[in-house]
């Protein structure tokens, strides 16, 4: 049994399923951005960023000995927010300190996290107003 996150519309039942409200990701050289999950997250950062695994665990031990390994991670290293268009309803990720905060389908900026649209008025309905609710889900994905 898992828990996940719902943000929903009391009125008209809009509502918009959330595992989490965003996920961490590293860059590889060309700029593509890797999802961090699970438990390599630590191998994977290693591996996009060319440097040996135990310089991440270094960086909280002995900061002053991997400051390179610190600054690359800071570049590099990054969490996009799950994000939703007023203006489109299309659902996106954004990283809300790199990238430009536009839905990447219509173009609008009236763009918000889905953490960001708890408490605000419903987009589908106008009426309702959007609120947290988790949902659980056992196997078989039953609800």
């Amino acid at each position: 049994m898992t828990n996940e996150q719902s943000i929903r519309c009391g009125h008209c039942g809009f509502h918009l399923p959330c595992r989490t409200w965003g996920f961490f990701y590293v860059t590889d050289d060309d700029g593509n951005r890797i999802l961090l999950e699970g438990d390599l997250e630590s191998t994977i950062i290693a591996d996009a960023l060319g440097i040996n695994e135990d310089d991440i665990t270094g960086c909280v031990f002995a900061p002053d000995r991997n400051e390179s390994s610190i600054l690359l991670m800071q570049e590099r290293v990054g969490y996009c927010s799950f994000c939703f268009c007023r203006t489109c309803h299309e659902r996106c990720a954004l990283d809300q300190k790199r990238d430009t905060i536009r839905c990447p389908s219509c173009g609008s900026d009236d763009v918000a996290t889905f953490i960001g649209l708890i408490g605000t008025a419903c987009p589908k309905c106008g009426t309702g107003t959007l609120e947290e609710r988790a949902m659980s889900t056992g196997e078989g994905g039953k609800r």
